[in-house]
């Protein structure tokens, strides 16, 4: 009855720790996601303490529950100490969000929870989790080694899948034109999609840098995605893991789209970045009712009129029309009419879908 009694003892404590592994590891997956570095603007007094208490839940956990295997009180008085710094941390990172000042008042909670289990099992003389091992100097390095690598895999993986599961709220808004550089965290590239799944994304592998996107970067995680090759035109998540080690990409409200259909955007990537006066670029394609995919129509005129006068474009096999050199002032194109005031070094161009 005894032995059974140690038994089941021993399994209670080996759940609490993996419990405590399993916080330290989103605890350090949620500091991954923080957006620490190459900000555009000045993190606020609160931002830095919640982050602050994020790495503290992670590290505790961590270290308490590797400490538990063999001193439950050490483990205990861990627990307490980083449970202090947190809900210190939490009373003065008073932000103006509520939820993450909810977050960070829990996180305290969870460590005296466990501080109190290894304390009271230590008073009751529980057994020891794991036994004396008589290592090697190689041996443990080797076996630490290992360890870390292991949780930066799974910290990492962790880090993908909360940010990749976490989509933007609200509409889309007024974007910029996709044909000019713009901040470091806007990247524009040519992917090839070779995964999906719903954890990771859509895993993609770089296959032409345009800007925005370190060289080292070879594979990408995107948030919407399916199988194929695609130009990328979104944004980098800000955070430690998510921007300078595995990339993950937000295409929503973005020109990003499989390279059938970004033609356009592609053309002027790879062409000259000048050009005379207006430049006035689009496609005619050829609209397919309900059938998926709208062809491009090669040889139609496309009418454009503006303050010289009217200029005739002919599409290419791509369905592109392509004017520059143009006066500035406002233009319309035809068969669809849209207006746009336009400047000297200015380009605009539309997409017309031809029934």
């Amino acid at each position: 009855m005894s032995s059974i009694l140690n038994s089941l003892k021993t399994v209670i404590s080996w759940l609490a720790i993996l419990a405590g592994v399993v916080l330290g590891v989103l605890g350090l997956a949620e500091l991954g996601l923080q957006p620490v570095l190459g900000l555009y603007r000045s993190r606020l007094a609160s931002e830095w303490l919640l982050t602050l208490a994020i790495a503290f839940l992670g590290t505790t956990t961590l270290v308490a529950s590797f400490v538990a295997l063999r001193n439950r009180k050490r483990a205990g008085l861990i627990y307490f100490g980083g449970a202090a710094v947190v809900m210190l941390c939490a009373l003065a990172s008073r932000g103006d969000n509520p939820g993450d000042l909810t977050a960070a008042q829990a996180m305290p909670s969870i460590l005296v929870v466990l501080g109190l289990f290894w304390l009271v099992t230590h008073m009751r003389g529980w057994p020891r989790v794991a036994p004396e091992w008589a290592w090697s100097r190689r041996m443990k390095l080797g076996v630490a080694g290992l360890g870390s690598l292991l949780l930066f895999v799974l910290v990492s993986v962790a880090a993908i899948a909360i940010s990749v599961s976490w989509v933007n709220p609200g509409d889309c808004g007024s974007e910029g034109t996709p044909f000019l550089p713009r901040r470091g965290g806007e990247p524009a590239f040519v992917a090839r999609v070779i995964h999906v799944d719903r954890f990771l994304g859509a895993v993609a592998v770089v296959q032409e840098r345009f800007w925005g996107l370190s060289r080292f970067h070879k594979v990408v995680f995107l948030k919407e995605g399916r199988a194929g090759d695609y130009f990328v035109d979104g944004r980098i998540e800000p955070g430690l893991l998510t921007r300078y080690v595995f990339p993950v990409i937000d295409m929503k409200c973005s020109e990003s789209a499989l390279l059938p259909d970004a033609k356009v955007e592609l053309r002027l990537l790879r062409g000259s970045p000048h050009w005379d006066g207006v430049r006035i670029i689009g496609r005619v394609l050829k609209l397919r009712g309900k059938q998926p995919g709208n062809p491009p129509l090669p040889g139609v005129r496309v009418i454009i009129t503006g303050p010289a006068g009217t200029t005739i474009a002919v599409t290419d096999q791509d369905g592109i029309y392509d004017v520059s050199g143009l006066a500035s002032g406002r233009y319309s194109v035809r068969a669809d009419v849209v207006d746009a005031g336009l400047r000297p070094g200015d380009v605009w161009g539309c997409t017309l879908r031809v029934p």
